[in-house]
């Protein structure tokens, strides 16, 4: 509608009624100068297709897409492509349910240094080609184990190809008191997941959990299995740096905080190599609690 729009600086579409548009592809495809963009007030309800909406709107920093009503789209591909001095993207409330095509959805979005990707559902997605590719800053893209679906994907070349991390990092949360926790990602040097990251060759292994805490409360770490020792190891979780190490600790109750990102590191006491059937027993034994 707008595409080639080079020389506007400016576009108020405060005004425009959406509510029967079934299609916005290439929308504001090359508004290169653009730098601030409100759709706020979009009914996207009845959209499918939203390919190369912003294709080339290489003059926004920010983009809040929060209101994106996007449960009938079916067609993402080249979304955000060449949005190359975005540094956000509010993308938390898209419903990709239905989305089939999310091929170079951010490609060349090189401010992006993360991406809160946790609400998409990907299980009807075919071809993710080239969908980071060039967000050479991109350090951290979240998603959610239980709807980061890939089972359908037949096309996935060169998807993180010179991007700044090479996966999609799962987020982690509490369900009640157990821990629900995934791969933390790059840099570490670890491989934690739900169940356990082992080092055979040193007769000990751990079992890694990576944990979001919130670091304006405190909060108690309990391990109440004698069977292991355990460590709190605090990560800045786009540096990767570790900034916090509690060392081997015995069972019992830690206080921590002023920490965002937690990994809880165990090992058998007299060491010996965790096997799968023990994670029942660490996550039996370990209780996490908000104190203030």
């Amino acid at each position: 509608m707008f595409g080639g729009c080079k020389n506007l600086t400016n576009l108020d579409v405060s005004h425009f009624s959406t509510n029967n548009v079934i299609n916005i592809r290439g929308m504001f495809e090359d508004c290169e100068n653009l730098t601030n963009l409100d759709v706020s007030n979009f009914d996207t309800s009845k959209v499918t297709d939203m390919s190369l909406m912003f294709d080339g709107c290489e003059g926004l920093t920010s983009l809040d897409l929060a209101s994106f009503n996007t449960s009938s789209v079916t067609k993402m591909k080249w979304m955000f492509l060449d949005c190359s001095n975005l540094t956000s993207i509010d993308v938390s409330n898209f419903d990709t349910s239905k989305v089939t095509d999310m091929s170079l959805m951010f490609d060349s979005c090189e401010g992006l240094t993360s991406l809160d990707l946790s609400s998409f559902n990907t299980s009807s997605v075919t071809s993710m080609k080239w969908m980071f590719m060039g967000c050479s800053n991109l350090k951290l893209i979240y998603g959610r184990k239980d709807r980061w679906i890939t089972t359908n994907v037949t096309d996935n070349a060169e998807m993180f190809d010179s991007c700044g991390t090479d996966h999609i990092t799962f987020m982690t949360y509490m369900d009640g008191n157990t821990v629900v926790g995934y791969e933390i990602g790059k840099g570490l040097g670890w491989s934690g997941t739900t169940t356990v990251s082992r080092t055979d060759n040193q007769n000990r292994a751990s079992a890694i959990y990576p944990i979001h805490l919130d670091p304006n409360k405190t909060y108690t770490v309990t391990m109440n299995n004698n069977n292991y020792n355990f460590g709190i190891i605090g990560i800045d979780i786009l540096s990767y740096n570790k900034i916090y190490d509690s060392g081997w600790l015995n069972p019992g109750t830690q206080t921590i905080n002023g920490l965002e990102w937690i990994v809880l590191n165990f090992k058998y006491k007299p060491e010996k190599t965790i096997t799968d059937d023990m994670v029942t027993e660490i996550i039996d034994g370990l209780i996490i609690q908000e104190v203030s």
